[in-house]
């Protein structure tokens, strides 16, 4: 059974005609990555692909948005690696010269940490993270305005229980969390495309759940 909780989500948001989905892989990736599923999210909702790599060279592959580094028995990210990179990112969606209300932020692991912590800080049409993993050691706004569908994998052996609840870390965000029981974290098209969020959907959830707390979830 999915799991879903929802924070803050008071808003319902109508698409556009002319959305962008702009596209953020993980580490060890490229732009390149899930072409197929990203293409199939960006149709869901008529919107163009716009993608491109992160800005470190991988050690072994591809690239990536941050370096790690051992923190409280963790690892997390590379405090100036993660700012620059949001940085990089928020210059690369100012690029496409459209209102940020028109764009759709779409990441996967590393990716999807670097979407959500975008989203924090724009207003855009909403924010898509499949396993994001946000770094404890860091700080992030305290609430932000874009509506975060944030989905974890319910067989992930890559991201930990811990990680996979670092959304505990934006209480104040507007979030909706769901789990994908039967996907992995390298294979978890199939399911995304079946829950991918509609803004109908997302008010009258909130309508139905607005009582709920974490407090009263397990995961």
């Amino acid at each position: 059974m999915n799991m879903i909780i929802i924070l803050n989500m008071d808003c319902l948001h109508v698409l556009g005609e002319e959305m962008k989905l702009v596209y953020l892989h993980g580490s060890g990736l490229d732009q390149t990555a899930y072409a197929d599923v990203v293409k199939k999210v960006a149709d869901y909702f008529k919107a163009e692909v716009y993608t491109f790599d992160a800005p470190i060279k991988h050690e072994k592959k591809g690239f990536k948005w941050f370096n790690k580094v051992e923190c409280n028995g963790r690892r997390d990210a590379v405090k100036e690696d993660f700012e620059n990179s949001v940085k990089f990112i928020k210059d690369k969606i100012k690029g496409l010269d459209v209102p940020n209300e028109e764009i759709i932020l779409f990441g996967h692991s590393q990716g999807g940490a670097m979407a959500v912590a975008v989203g924090l800080e724009l207003k855009l049409n909403k924010v898509i993270a499949v396993c994001a993993d946000m770094p404890y050691n860091l700080s992030y706004p305290k609430s932000g305005q874009t509506p975060i569908y944030w989905f974890e994998c319910g067989k992930d052996g890559y991201i930990n229980r811990e990680r996979q609840k670092s959304y505990h870390l934006l209480p104040k965000a507007r979030l909706k969390f769901q789990v994908l029981p039967n996907s992995q974290h390298l294979n978890f098209g199939e399911e995304l495309l079946k829950q991918l969020p509609t803004c109908h959907d997302d008010f009258q959830l909130t309508k139905m759940l607005q009582r709920r707390t974490l407090s009263t979830n397990k995961f």
